[in-house]
Order: structure tokens, then sequence, then C-alpha cells
């Protein structure tokens, strides 16, 4: 009998993740461009933001559908790590309580979003390989 960590840890959930983490970030990258070339308003730099987080969440749940929500949770948890490096903080201007409650924001977020993503994807599939896929509750 495998355990669940054996199954958590397979070829495919690993490449799913590295997958998801590399659209990650050329999303992030397209993001900072589109960003500083047009200069768009908050709510489209916000929209920007989400679709960053969640196209790769999605790419996890198509790949690995069996584990789709601890999938999104470990892709938003690796999400806040790139973001954490990514970000340049003035170290000297911030406490290390301001510090660990932005790390605890970006965890959290990163964490929703690609879940969120993952249902979505999830869903999505369901309804359209299903013969009611048309028809309302």
């Amino acid at each position: 009998m495998t355990s669940v960590w054996r199954q958590l840890l397979t070829t495919r959930s690993l490449l799913a993740l590295g997958v998801g983490v590399l659209a990650f970030l050329a999303l992030s990258l397209v993001r900072i461009r589109l960003q500083y070339g047009l200069h768009p308003v908050a709510p489209l730099g916000f929209l920007f933001t989400l679709l960053m987080y969640l196209v790769p969440g999605a790419i996890v749940g198509l790949l690995v559908p069996q584990f789709r929500l601890v999938h999104g949770v470990l892709l938003g948890v690796i999400t806040a790590v790139v973001v954490w490096f990514e970000v340049p903080l003035p170290h000297a201007a911030l406490s290390w309580r301001d510090i660990a409650q932005l790390a605890s924001l970006a965890v959290l977020f990163g964490v929703v979003v690609s879940v969120a993503g993952s249902v979505a994807a999830h869903w999505v599939i369901q309804r359209v390989t299903s013969n009611n896929r048309w028809r309302g509750p």
C-alpha cells in the first residue's frame, strides 16, 4: 500500500508544479512589462495579478486532477517564494514584523488564488466533458 505522500510526490505532480512555476514566472514577466509600458489603472493591474496566479493554478489542476487542492496550495507557497525574490525590499525601512506580515499575506494570496484556479479548471473540465454540459443545475 502506498502512502499519501508517495502519491503526492510523483513525477507527474513534480512536473505539474514545475510547469506551474514556469507559467507563473512567464506571466509575471509579461505583467511587469505591461505595467511599466502601459501604466494601467489599478483595477487592470489587479486583474493582471489575478491572472498571473489563476492560470498556473489551472494548469496544475489540469495536470494533476487527483490532488488539485494540495498542489494548488503548494503552488501558492512556491509563488510566494518567487515573489519574495522578485520584489526588492528596503530592509532598513521595514521591521521584522512588517516583513513577516508581507510574507504571510503573499502566501495567503498565492494559496487562495492558485487553489481557485485549480478548482475552476476542474469545474470547467467537468462541465465540458459531461453529458449535461449546457443544462443548468
